[in-house]
């Protein structure tokens, strides 16, 4: 049954007249202290993060199968996030990610000749104005297996992290190090987009973590205005 009060605090919370919303859902709140909706709006009406996270995780106390009160706390997760990564700050340049030959050399997978006649390809496309990914070359030459390739590009990221204070530059890399992918995951979805690649289709890894169920539409929308975000943060004055 829906408690007195609580109609009124929704439509003044439409209304946008907060305080008088704060007011309604406070006193549903000391009548009817385990009503789940009544603590969704009040997350809302506080500005506080902390006191929001409280309202959410009285939600979830109540309610452990509520997907909106989950959705919100990821929200407030990776605003937290957000806030940590410096949008005006050009003390340091961004950390140069570890070329990808470098690692396949250091690892045994190619020689420095075969390397090297790679790149002088890679650089006769480029001046023809066609570009390819060195990988690319590599896997048309023979040289790397797809799932070899997705391995070298997976651990590529993550040594070129180095120390925590770096942050990922690629979304692949912003998912694993945030815990929301494994790097096993992130190898499978990189060898299902190399060879979908090969056959002429390209999907974005994004929406390929999404189809196999890695993660949500909601949670890939906002790495990717988290990505954005530091990339512009770079060139802020």
């Amino acid at each position: 049954m829906e408690p007195r009060n609580f109609r009124a605090a929704e439509q003044a919370a439409l209304r946008r007249d907060r305080e008088t919303a704060y007011r309604l859902a406070r006193q549903v709140l000391i009548e009817n202290p385990t009503y789940v909706p009544a603590w969704l709006l009040m997350s809302t009406l506080v500005d506080d993060p902390q006191q929001q996270r409280e309202c959410l995780e009285r939600v979830l106390a109540l309610d452990p199968t509520n997907q909106t009160a989950r959705d919100r706390l990821e929200h407030l997760r990776l605003k937290e996030l957000l806030a940590t990564i410096s949008l005006f700050s050009s003390v340091a340049p961004p950390p140069v990610p570890r070329k990808l030959g470098e690692y396949l050399l250091e690892q045994g997978l190619l020689t420095e000749a075969q390397l090297h006649e790679a790149l002088a390809e890679q650089h006769e496309r480029k001046r023809r104005g066609e570009r390819m990914p060195l990988g690319e070359i590599l896997l048309r030459r023979g040289l790397l297996s797809v799932h070899a390739l997705a391995k070298a590009l997976v651990a590529q990221q993550q040594g070129s992290r180095g120390s925590q204070s770096e942050s990922p530059r690629r979304l692949g890399d912003y998912l694993v190090a945030e815990g929301i992918i494994t790097p096993d995951q992130l190898e499978a979805a990189l060898v299902e987009q190399i060879q979908l690649r090969q056959r002429g289709i390209h999907v974005h890894l994004g929406e390929l973590l999404r189809r196999r169920g890695y993660l949500t539409l909601d949670v890939l929308e906002r790495f990717l205005e988290l990505q954005r975000a530091e990339f512009f943060g770079h060139f802020a004055d």
